[in-house]
């Protein structure tokens, strides 16, 4: 009985060791297994996320490096435009420097191209007058009894101009009538606000006009007295709006010319008629005071080189009539 229980003792602690055993191979299995599965689940995060922020980093500072270089660029390129700019004007100025020139040098070829023309025309009166001389030279020797006219004309003792004075021009065969007077009295409006200008500055410089076919430049100019005190010397030119301005000699004595209107608005006795005659208008300054004297006007003559403006100053003088 005793040796029975006693292997029915053995067996069973023999049992419970083997079900030991196989829990704990059963544990470690589990164990195992669990290892396996968190491995597993671990290994399913992408491993290369440490990676890919690094490469973000390097793109960001690639891209960072293009725009310092774009700006760069970009400031090269507005240094560059302005220079060009700085160029251009440059350029420009000089291009306005030469169009003055080349305005200068145009003005002085058509004074000279006017001279020539004007050159031509004294030529051509010239010998229009050496014709008229020679073709009476001829008639003379023809007939000897030919009668001679005498033309009379005032005693030619001249006298300053006092009165009232009118002033034509006598240029390429025209006569035009010069408003100096009307100028002169604009100018006299203005006179006061123009010399106090000349306490600052030694020289003003203006115009007036234009009046009729004329327009006025004037120069007022400062020279200091003792005392300090000063005087001003003024001087005017009267230059015409155009060329070939007026009246040919035949439309001129012509009854309801300008000339005839102008004429009959004056008082014979009491005006002085000044004709500023350039050398190719000499015949018709002949004309023109026969005309004149024939209607009561006391005449003035101003002869002018070709080029030259009809003009006057505060030290000039006044006009002679005859």
């Amino acid at each position: 009985m005793s040796q029975q229980s006693s292997e029915v003792s053995f067996g069973s602690d023999s049992f419970l060791d083997v079900m030991a055993n196989m829990v704990g191979i059963l544990i470690i299995l589990v164990t195992i297994a669990v290892m396996h599965a968190s491995k597993s689940r671990g290994s399913s995060v992408p491993p290369s996320q440490p990676e890919d922020l690094t490469g973000l980093s390097q793109q960001s500072q690639s891209l960072e490096q293009q725009m310092q270089a774009l700006s760069g660029e970009s400031r090269r390129i507005a240094q560059s435009a302005a220079d060009r700019q700085s160029e251009c004007d440059r350029l420009a100025v000089q291009l306005a420097g030469r169009r003055q020139q080349v305005d200068a040098r145009r003005q002085t070829l058509e004074m000279r191209l006017r001279e020539k023309e004007d050159l031509k025309l004294s030529l051509a009166s010239t010998r229009s007058a050496l014709a008229e001389i020679e073709g009476e030279v001829v008639r003379k020797q023809a007939s000897s009894k030919a009668t001679m006219t005498i033309q009379c004309y005032p005693t030619p003792i001249s006298h300053s101009v006092s009165g009232q004075e009118i002033h034509f021009r006598l240029c390429g065969g025209r006569i035009v009538y010069v408003p100096m007077e009307e100028l002169m009295a604009e100018f006299g409006r203005e006179a006061k606000t123009r010399v106090e200008l000349l306490q600052d500055r030694p020289v003003v410089n203006g115009a007036i006009g234009p009046e009729g076919d004329f327009r006025m430049r004037y120069t007022l100019e400062r020279e200091t007295l003792p005392g300090g005190r000063f005087k001003v010397e003024a001087t005017f030119h009267f230059l015409p709006v155009e060329e070939d301005l007026g009246e040919t000699l035949q439309t001129a004595l012509a009854p309801g010319s300008e000339f005839q209107e102008i004429l009959t608005k004056s008082h014979a006795r009491q005006t002085t008629v000044t004709l500023w005659t350039y050398p190719d208008s000499f015949p018709m300054y002949r004309a023109i005071k026969k005309e004149l004297y024939g209607r009561g006007f006391s005449v003035a003559g101003r002869p002018l080189e070709l080029g030259q403006p009809i003009g006057a100053s505060t030290s000039g003088t006044r006009s002679a009539a005859q």
